[in-house]
């Protein structure tokens, strides 16, 4: 079995939370401030019969060729990420109170951009992910830090094909809806985000794909005065994200 370490307290307390990663060893570093992130990490360990390990920092950090020194004293070996499937978060996303709302990442790139919007779709109410095979970010350790451990908890699905992914998701009748600045888009903020739908973000550089925008229901902007160009992907994944946050909790 494929093996990965991940760094961090709130990424690592995540992982050997998640029932769904084979944890098999963890180290920390001596002479820590143990915090409660760090005290729970070594109670779920000893309750899991989970071995684990205090070396130097020095060590730490050569034997994982951590250069940063952002690993906050602790890091873990663990299986690889474990997606859902597609089934798997329409099941999930039915059985909520609350509409469907998913979130389809339309060949996101940048791993720091890939976690960002998991950690918004995690904290706004998103019920799951969904992002391509190919030509685009998987769920690595840089995206599990960076999400601080949000994809643990939020389950996220690999697809072949986007905009047959999205025509599965119409026919389930969840509104499919484009984040695209163009003209003769709907508003963001005029936009009843309150029914069933799935939010798609597109590439940081080219947007969504011409046939991903034609497959969606309608496209949508967010408002926006000033010169710059537009928004970084994660940026406006949040405020959109959250917006349908807001119109819910109403």
């Amino acid at each position: 079995m494929l093996y990965e370490f991940v760094s961090g307290r709130h990424p690592s307390l995540s992982v050997i939370r998640n029932p769904r990663r084979i944890v098999t060893k963890v180290f920390f570093q001596t002479d820590l401030d143990w915090t409660d992130s760090l005290q729970e990490i070594k109670a779920i360990a000893d309750r899991k019969t989970i071995p684990w390990k205090e070396i130097s920092r020095i060590t730490l950090e050569k034997k994982f060729s951590l250069t940063d020194k952002k690993h906050q004293g602790v890091v873990l070996i663990s299986s690889p990420y474990p997606y859902c499937t597609l089934d798997e978060i329409i099941d999930q996303a039915s059985r909520v109170a609350s509409p469907s709302f998913l979130l389809i990442l339309d060949h996101i790139q940048d791993p720091q951009n890939l976690g960002a919007l998991i950690r918004s779709a995690e904290l706004s109410g998103c019920q799951g992910v969904i992002i391509p095979k190919d030509r685009a970010c998987d769920i690595t350790t840089t995206v599990v830090k960076t999400s601080a451990g949000a994809s643990e908890l939020i389950p996220v699905a690999q697809v072949a094909n986007i905009n047959r992914t999205i025509e599965t998701l119409q026919k389930e009748g969840i509104s499919v809806i484009g984040l695209e600045e163009t003209s003769g888009t709907r508003m963001l903020y005029d936009t009843d985000l309150t029914v069933p739908l799935a939010l798609v973000i597109g590439n940081e550089g080219e947007g969504l794909k011409d046939l991903t925008r034609k497959t969606c229901d309608f496209l949508m902007e967010i408002p926006m005065q000033g010169k710059t160009a537009s928004l970084n992907a994660s940026v406006a994944g949040g405020i959109a994200m959250f917006e349908v946050l807001r119109q819910r909790k109403k």
